[in-house]
Formats: C-alpha cells, sequence, structure tokens
C-alpha cells in the first residue's frame, strides 16, 4: 500500500514539476489533466530559455542554498551516547519503512542543550543520507521533534519562504535530484557527498502559490502514507512484545490475540 501511495506521490510531483505537463497542455490548447481550473490559472503557457534549459514561463532558477537552509548533523563520539536522553538519529532511521529512531543513540539533554541545541531538529524538518546509502529521505514527526541527526545525514527546511515545506521531501526523492546525488557522490568503499555538493546545485523553483496548490493536493497522500507507517509501527511493537513470550511458552495464543486486540 505504502508504495503504491508513494508512487502515485511521484507521479503527480514528476508531472508537475519534472515534465511540466500541465504547461505543455495549455501550449497546445488543453486544459491541464487532473486539476481544477484555479489550479490549472497557475501554470504558465509557454516555456522559456535558462542556464538549466527551457522551463515554465515565470519560474526561476536559482542554487539550492537560496531556497532551502540546510545543516550536516554534528559528529559526536561514542563517549557522549548515553542509556536514555535526546536520541541521536543515525542512517539506520532513514531506511524506508523503519522508524526514525532505529538504530539511534541517546544524549545527555544538559550536554544538547549547552553545545548541540543549534542542531535540534524541527516538527516537518527533512533529513537526507549523505553517506553509505545516498539520497534516502525522511520526515521529522512529533515524536523526534528536539532530537539531532548524526553526521552523515543534512537537515533540511524552507528558506525565506521560497519551498513549500511539504514539498521538499518530494524534490529530493525526484530523478532529476537523486541523479544529481548520485553524480556527485565520491568515495570508492563508502560514498558520501556533503554540503559543499549542495551549494553547488541549481534547481527550478515554481512560483510559491503553485507549490502550495502541489502540496495540498499531495496532502492525503501524505496522510495516509503517515497513518499506515503508524499502524506498522505499533504492528512491530506488538510483535516484538509477543512474540518472545509465546516462543517460551509465556503465552499462550489466545492470551497473545486478546493483548493484541487491546493494543491496537
Amino acid at each position: 500500500m505504502n508504495e503504491t501511495l508513494e508512487a502515485m506521490a511521484r507521479a503527480l510531483f514528476k508531472s508537475w514539476f519534472v515534465d511540466f505537463d500541465p504547461v505543455r497542455a495549455k501550449m497546445e490548447g488543453r486544459a491541464p489533466a487532473g486539476m481544477d481550473a484555479e489550479t490549472a490559472a497557475l501554470f504558465p503557457d509557454s516555456f522559456e530559455d535558462s542556464e538549466l534549459g527551457s522551463i515554465p514561463k515565470g519560474w526561476s532558477c536559482c542554487t539550492l542554498p537560496e531556497v532551502i537552509d540546510f545543516q550536516e548533523g554534528p559528529g559526536i563520539l561514542a563517549k557522549d551516547f548515553r542509556a536514555s536522553g535526546v536520541p541521536l538519529i543515525r542512517l539506520a532511521g532513514l531506511q524506508q519503512g523503519t522508524s526514525l529512531f532505529a538504530g539511534c543513540n541517546y544524549l545527555d539533554p544538559e550536554i544538547v542543550a549547552s553545545r548541540w541545541a543549534h542542531f535540534q531538529l524541527r516538527r516537518g524538518d527533512t533529513l537526507l543520507s549523505t553517506s553509505a546509502t545516498l539520497g534516502r529521505v525522511a520526515v521529522v514527526n512529533d515524536e523526534a521533534e528536539g532530537a539531532i541527526a548524526y553526521t552523515g545525514i543534512i537537515r533540511m527546511r524552507p528558506r525565506d519562504g521560497r519551498m513549500h515545506e511539504n514539498l521538499i521531501r518530494h524534490f529530493l526523492a525526484s530523478p532529476s535530484f537523486q541523479r544529481q546525488v548520485e553524480s556527485m557522490g565520491v568515495g570508492s568503499v563508502i560514498r558520501h557527498f556533503g554540503p559543499s555538493h549542495l551549494r553547488a546545485m541549481t534547481v527550478v523553483a515554481p512560483p510559491i502559490s503553485l507549490q502550495r496548490a502541489a502540496a495540498s493536493y499531495l496532502a492525503p497522500l501524505d496522510e495516509m502514507l503517515k497513518h499506515n507507517f503508524s499502524e506498522n509501527e505499533t504492528l512491530a511493537s506488538t510483535r516484538d512484545l509477543l512474540l518472545p513470550r509465546l516462543l517460551s511458552g509465556e503465552l499462550r495464543i489466545k492470551d497473545a490475540e486478546k493483548l493484541a486486540e487491546a493494543t491496537l
């Protein structure tokens, strides 16, 4: 289900902001498919030349730092890890279908407040992996607010209102961005890239009014994804709680069914 929802979101984003299908439709005198007249009016009906080639008229070419504020997580030594405290999100937490806290470490809240407070995450921040498996993307949820992303992960958020918060994830997951990531990755054993590579990227930025419209179209898909992921986390927690007790004989199947129903 989640793969289908992700594919639908990617298809819409690609159609609007990569292939420019609505612009091409208007050039040919057709109404853009799958949208109301108000949204269609936000698209131009022609292209213009830019350093990135032909782009929709009125859209802008800019460097990534002009539209997105990004910051790589700090390099924190193992001696600073604690048994509990502020979560330190690792690359394992950016794997598809896993919790952001998968494989995480913890930091002393007082040390975080004095040394790393400016690295703490906000709800809605987008995280991008820049080491090992390049280009994995995740969004900070309520539970992860205040956590810190470890080195090898870059935190992204809008700059000066020029990029809609809910579109950053889709932009980073787009084929055009992923191709740039792959081309910039360096290292023979563990490939990586960093802020210096991101600063060199040039992107096409649609008007913010159109970005808001796109975000409203994508919102139902995003909400369904969040709901499904939350359910999957609950199921995984229930499995991890009950399975060892079932295998050891401590718990009978009927009792486990009752506990599972109460949890869900």
